[in-house]
């Protein structure tokens, strides 16, 4: 299910400065589906959800996904500043029925 590449960069960290810091970002396989909707955020407040995204390994809310692009394309490129990346609003881990493996669902 998961043929697609994507970027994940972790959420930021203040670097000390005043400023924000961006994790490297790692490759990650995933399948991305464009969706229109309504969704809650953990919070429970409403908000629009722009993708699904099913992703091969756990991801933090506030952290970045870009669909389709290289580590190459980014490098020393922070991640709210990478064309096409989008934050992290909401993640889900849901396991089968014995717990052996997860779905892991990302809203953006």
């Amino acid at each position: 299910m998961l043929k697609q590449d994507a970027l994940y960069w972790g959420p930021p960290v203040e670097n000390g400065d005043g400023g924000f810091d961006y994790p490297d970002p790692v490759e990650i396989k995933c399948r991305w589906e464009e969706v229109v909707g309504e969704a809650k955020d953990t919070m429970s407040h409403e908000l629009v959800k722009d993708s699904t995204v099913y992703v091969d390994r756990d991801v933090e809310v506030d952290g970045y996904l870009c669909f389709d692009k290289s580590l190459s394309a980014v490098e020393g490129v922070p991640a709210d500043k990478v064309e096409g990346a989008v934050r992290i609003k909401g993640f889900q881990k849901i396991p089968n029925f014995r717990a052996t493996k997860f779905l892991r669902v990302v809203t953006i």
